[in-house]
C-alpha cells in the first residue's frame, strides 16, 4: 500500500501545532497544560502515521494502544519511543482533572513539564522521519 502523505500531513500538522503550544505552555508556566499539550503532540502524530499508512486510526488517547496498533500491522517501534508514549499516557487526564485525586497545579513544575515536552518532541522527530521513509518506499512497511 502506497504512504498516503497528504492524510499524513492532516494529523502531523496539527501534531506540529501542539507541540508549539506546549513549548509556549512552558514560557507561561503553564505547566500542566504544557503536558497536556506534549501528550497530544504525540497521540496525533501517531495517529497520523497510521492514517498515512492506510489503517484507520483507533478512537483513543492511549498512545500505548495507538503503538500497539502500529505493531500489530508489523511496524517495529523501539523500546524507548513505547516506553516514552506510556510514560505520557496518564498526563492527558491527570493534567486536567483535579478529581483523579491529583491537583494539577500542584503536581506539575517546570522539570517535569520540560521531560514530557522533550520525550514528545523525540517522538515527533520519530514519527516524522517513519513517515519519511514510508514516502520514499511508496510501498507499507
Amino acid at each position: 500500500m502506497k504512504f498516503n502523505a497528504e492524510r499524513f500531513n492532516r494529523w502531523f500538522r496539527l501534531s506540529k501545532q501542539d507541540l508549539e503550544i506546549s513549548r509556549q505552555m512552558l514560557k507561561m508556566q503553564a505547566y500542566n497544560i504544557a503536558a497536556y499539550f506534549a501528550h497530544q503532540t504525540v497521540e496525533k502524530a501517531l495517529k497520523g502515521l497510521l492514517d498515512g499508512l492506510g489503517f484507520r486510526p483507533e478512537k483513543t488517547h492511549s498512545l500505548l494502544e495507538l503503538v500497539e496498533q502500529l505493531e500489530t500491522m508489523g511496524f517495529k517501534v523501539p523500546t524507548h519511543i513505547r516506553e516514552t508514549c506510556r510514560d505520557l499516557d496518564p498526563h492527558y487526564f491527570i493534567s486536567r482533572y483535579p478529581d483523579l485525586g491529583i491537583d494539577p497545579l500542584k503536581h506539575y513544575n517546570e522539570k517535569l513539564a520540560c521531560k514530557l515536552v522533550e520525550e514528545a518532541e523525540k517522538v515527533f522527530k520519530y514519527v516524522k522521519e517513519m513517515a519519511t521513509l514510508q514516502s520514499g518506499k511508496g510501498e507499507e512497511n
